[in-house]
């Protein structure tokens, strides 16, 4: 139900869920997503928490946490948070959320790191010093090249190859996917504006 967008549905079964075990891990962390998806962050943190408390290792759940808590703009938290969900997703996003909040507090070269880490395996990124990338449109990385250009054009030396990272963005069809809005609200105060560089 939660994936065809039917949140009170999916609600309504985790709940009953619950009424059975209220500390089901994987119940709680399903309301936490229920949350999410009605950017309620204040109530998808308390159920990743309560998540986490049913069962500390259960890495999704710390996962959620941090989107969360990036979303509540607590960085600090939200780090520590997302780096106890390493291996729950792809690493191209975990490295992208953690060089979020990175960026968010203003720690450039951490973050290029992180968005370097995070675009290693993809083939438009074969290494920084690649004269032509291989470019396709792939949305979700193209945030992650808008986001190392941000992280590039912050520091002395970055500002050649933040314009390329900005324009394999574009041409990836970085405003077409959409972007979390909590994802470019950081990147739109890093980049101290509108987020057009």
């Amino acid at each position: 139900m939660l994936k065809a967008g039917d949140l009170d549905g999916a609600e309504a079964c985790y709940r009953d869920a619950l009424a059975l075990d209220d500390r089901d891990a994987d119940a709680l962390f399903s309301m936490s997503c229920v949350c999410i998806r009605r950017n309620a962050f204040e109530d998808a943190a308390r159920w990743a928490r309560l998540a986490i408390g049913a069962n500390a290792s259960f890495k999704p759940a710390h996962g959620q946490l941090g989107n969360a808590l990036l979303a509540l703009e607590r960085y600090e938290e939200a780090l520590d948070a997302i780096s106890k969900a390493d291996g729950t997703v792809p690493d191209l996003q975990l490295k992208y959320q953690m060089g979020l909040c990175h960026l968010a507090l203003h720690r450039w070269k951490e973050a290029e790191d992180l968005f370097r880490v995070a675009l290693a395996k993809e083939p438009s990124y074969f290494t920084r010093f690649a004269s032509v990338p291989f470019i396709m449109k792939k949305p979700g990385v193209a945030d992650v090249h808008y986001a190392l250009a941000v992280a590039l054009d912050k520091q002395p030396e970055g500002s050649d190859e933040a314009a390329l990272h900005f324009g394999i963005a574009e041409t990836m069809g970085f405003w077409e996917g959409q972007p979390q809005p909590a994802f470019l609200r950081v990147l739109e105060r890093a980049a101290g504006g509108d987020g057009t560089s």
